[in-house]
């Protein structure tokens, strides 16, 4: 940025995005009485940076500081020009911003019936395990399914089975399906109780369906299974005696051991459960941060590899649509928080003494297996089509990037922050520092 001091009007050089996301330089004659003229597409990169670029328009590269601090007069127009922007900010009025996006009409729809799911898991009024159960097997929304599916979880393992088996016998195909994908994921021993109580007097269907409930429910649901190998209908004894083979085939995968422990995401319905009381406190080490993802079992796969590398929370920025099921319950064990915007991300990492890592793809970048990482990062990932916004690239204290072999140029978003929490853990590992 550059300004005249031998004139009441100043010549600003500044970047825009254009359409395409791409920097752009520019100018503008600017009037010192009427700073409010200036562009409101504009960003002033140095505000974002850290930097005061300020210097006669002709001189090449930063000006001299001593130059900046002799001229009061010039330091008072820079300074409302960037109490502007900030402003402008704020009011969310610049588009390379990226706020959190607008959701479709169905999406807002789904978000909002799914956080009265969650709302009514936290209250727990009467009813709520039916209606969790009701919502689970019918809702259209994956993200509405997904908040009654952890409902139903945490709610007592008996009742939340005697929810579901009626479903099981149902004459309706689809809702059959259903319950027997939501049966495995609580209580084998109560499940097995559910299902053998209903099934004298049940259908074909009812009676095949619990086969496949039974099998993914491992060990405990063999007594049942034996008994349906005798089933008077072949089609159910077939699919009895396949369901047996995959069990013993299995071994002991997914079972509790001899202390009954079913806390052990190993243990099926291979997931943690919540802790007892508080969520423990997590060790100082690293954050990572989420940035508008568009796909809800991306955010929840990224948090549960950030709880399993040892994160101290996730920070999702901007859109927080994230499929709680795929965090296999590791979103119990580990702070998930909110943030609005890029900005008040960058200015939270700072505040808390986080060094910003951008995972992007770019001419700055360094390799992840061989940059010299921050002792503490906050490792931040763009969304899964856009990438970052551009300015919040360049703001980073460090720029990396996963090297690719193949053809395809990218990973998925989720799976990429998870190689990168390990990159950091693997330099932690060079240096004698950080649990192996």
């Amino acid at each position: 940025m550059g300004l005249n001091p031998r004139a009441d009007r100043a010549t600003l050089a500044y970047t825009e995005q254009d359409r395409s996301g791409q920097r752009i330089l520019a100018s503008q004659q600017v009037n010192a009485g009427a700073v409010e003229e200036f562009p409101p597409t504009t960003s002033l990169w140095s505000l974002h940076s850290g930097r005061f670029d300020v210097g006669p328009p002709e001189a090449d590269g930063d000006a001299d500081p001593a130059w900046v601090s002799g001229n009061p007069k010039i330091l008072r127009l820079a300074g409302r020009v960037f109490e502007l922007q900030e402003e402008r900010i704020r009011a969310g009025h610049l588009a390379m911003l990226a706020v959190k996006p607008d959701l479709t009409s169905d999406e807002k729809a789904a978000y909002e019936a799914g956080m009265r799911v969650r709302d009514l898991v936290a209250e727990q009024p009467t009813g709520w395990v039916a209606e969790c159960a009701r919502v689970a097997l019918t809702a259209g929304h994956g993200f509405v399914r997904g908040e009654a599916r952890i409902g139903l979880q945490v709610a007592p393992a008996g009742e939340a089975v005697g929810a579901l088996v009626p479903a099981l016998l149902s004459e309706n195909r689809r809702m059959r399906r259903r319950a027997m994908t939501l049966l495995p994921r609580l209580e084998p021993e109560a499940v097995v109780e559910g299902v053998g109580r209903a099934l004298p007097g049940a259908s074909v269907g009812a009676r095949r369906a619990a086969c496949v409930a039974l099998a993914a429910v491992g060990r405990a649901g063999l007594p049942l299974l034996r008994e349906l190998e005798g089933d008077a209908d072949g089609a159910v004894a077939r699919r009895a005696a396949r369901a047996v083979e995959a069990v013993l085939a299995r071994g002991d995968a997914g079972e509790p051991g001899v202390d009954g422990d079913r806390s052990r995401s190993s243990v099926r319905p291979f997931g943690l459960l919540p802790p007892e009381g508080e969520m423990p406190a997590r060790e100082r080490s690293f954050a990572v941060a989420a940035f508008n993802f568009s796909y809800g079992v991306n955010l929840g796969t990224l948090i549960r590899s950030a709880e399993a590398a040892g994160a101290e929370s996730v920070w999702i920025v901007g859109r927080d649509f994230y499929y709680r099921p795929s965090a296999k319950g590791a979103d119990w064990w580990i702070p998930v928080e909110v943030i609005a915007s890029a900005e008040e991300c960058l200015e939270r990492a700072r505040a808390e003494g986080f060094s910003v890592v951008a995972l992007q793809q770019g001419p700055r970048t360094a390799d992840a297996w061989s940059a010299e990482w921050p002792e503490r990062p906050l490792i931040v990932v763009g969304n899964e089509g856009d990438g970052l916004p551009a300015w919040f690239a360049e703001a980073a204290d460090l720029q990396v990037e996963l090297p690719v072999w193949g053809e395809i140029d990218s990973l998925n978003a989720s799976v990429a922050a998870s190689v990168a929490m390990y990159a950091f853990r693997a330099w932690q590992a060079r240096r004698g520092a950080g649990r192996p």
